[in-house]
């Protein structure tokens, strides 16, 4: 983890350690709740009322829209990416043997797959597909 590991609504523009937050907290953000930054003490230092151009949930709203459409946009290689990173450090090693089991594959080619899908949901890749960023990977890119 880094030394900051909490972002608003705002602040998330979907780098790798913006994703790793939104699928850590994915069980909230689907609901619809942003995560605690666990610094709020119930004072937000403002005085009166704060004027924005839309509702703070359409934020949040928002946010896992474009989240999870980069994740359908993997395909199958989103569920162990999702599966994995919302579960607490101790338990990603079971849970990737546990898949890698399921899967029939190793756990080595498991990481590999979880790795490419977190690289393609945090690059700009609009006008690609996961296959075609895959076969780019492949194709002597040095693996990025």
């Amino acid at each position: 983890m880094t030394d900051k590991d909490w972002w608003s609504p705002g602040q998330i523009t979907f780098r790798r350690e913006h994703n790793l937050f939104l699928l850590r907290n994915f069980e909230l953000i689907i609901d619809g709740i942003w995560p605690s930054d666990h610094k709020d003490c119930g004072y937000s230092g403002k005085k009166g009322r704060q004027r924005g151009h839309s509702a703070s949930f359409e934020k949040v709203a928002q946010v896992t829209a474009e989240l999870v459409t980069r994740l359908y946009r993997v395909g199958r290689d989103a569920l162990p990416l999702l599966i994995t990173y919302s579960q607490d450090l101790e338990q990603q090693y079971y849970i990737r043997d546990f898949l890698a089991r399921c899967m029939k594959i190793e756990v080595t080619e498991l990481d590999k797959r979880i790795e490419s899908a977190l690289k393609y949901i945090s690059g700009k890749n609009k006008d690609r597909s996961y296959k075609e960023f895959l076969q780019h990977k492949k194709g002597g890119s040095n693996g990025s």
